[in-house]
């Protein structure tokens, strides 16, 4: 049965007025954690939606240009259509997706599956299509004592069995004291006795993204780090809106340090 605050966090994030985040998603490279990636949410009911990132990737997004720098952001505002572009190149094509939640997912391999974690959450758009943190997953989550900690600690461990793959995950969710996700952990393993010729670790559309499980034992770790969280919030209405079209300063198209 799901633990009383998990339910009580599920019930902020479901009933929250609006909603903003900001925070970083640290990668383990070579015994190090190093920050990858810097993210932001905005969120207002009942359907303003604004998800960004920028950060350093080696996966290479089809018809984008080959940096290694990228930046996304994705609006939606009253019901419109999705705005998707990256702000630091806004001359370059960009994709068109009918919803919000297409959209999402199409960024999800490139921006660390960052949305996952809360957008998931608020947003019903893109709940029924992928979810992490819905109501059957975090049932599996157990409390894990830890005295010397603030706030509440969750692990569970589980396995995935696909016909291409077996792969065993470990994560771990932090819970504030004022009921808001503080931290997520996720470490990802396939053994090599395992392990076959892998042409997806996920669905179909993120198969480019995982050309990084090569023939050795593969091993990934991400932890995600919420800075600052805010629930029933203030947002100004030009955050949904398009800097594309509005030509939105800088200051406006990221409002957390990059």
């Amino acid at each position: 049965m799901i633990d009383h605050v998990l339910q009580a966090l599920l019930n902020k994030y479901r009933t929250c007025s609006s909603y903003t985040d900001i925070g970083t998603l640290y990668t383990e490279d070579q015994g190090q954690l190093k920050p990858a990636i810097r993210f932001a949410t905005h969120f207002q009911r009942v359907g303003n939606l604004r998800f960004e990132w920028n950060g350093q990737t080696k996966i290479k997004r089809t018809g984008f240009s080959n940096r290694s720098s990228l930046s996304t952001i994705i609006t939606q505002f009253r019901g419109g259509f999705p705005s998707y572009y990256d702000p630091r190149n806004l001359e370059e094509p960009s994709p068109r997706f009918s919803t919000i939640g297409k959209a999402l997912l199409f960024d999800r391999p490139y921006s660390g599956w960052v949305a996952d974690i809360a957008v998931s959450i608020l947003s019903e758009d893109f709940e029924y299509e992928h979810r992490i943190l819905t109501q059957q997953a975090v049932s599996s989550f157990r409390l894990k004592s830890d005295q010397a900690s603030e706030g509440y600690q969750y692990v569970r461990t589980f396995q995935m069995s696909e016909e291409e793959y077996t792969m065993n995950l470990i994560e771990e969710l932090r819970v504030s004291p004022s009921l808001h996700i503080s931290q997520f952990r996720q470490t990802r393993s396939v053994k090599k006795e395992d392990k076959k010729p892998l042409r997806s670790l996920d669905r179909p559309s993120c198969r480019s993204a995982q050309q990084r499980w090569l023939s050795q034992d593969s091993f990934a770790f991400s932890e995600y780090h919420f800075e600052e969280v805010k629930f029933d919030c203030e947002i100004p209405s030009e955050v949904f809106l398009s800097a594309k079209v509005n030509r939105l300063g800088d200051n406006k198209i990221f409002r957390f340090p990059t």
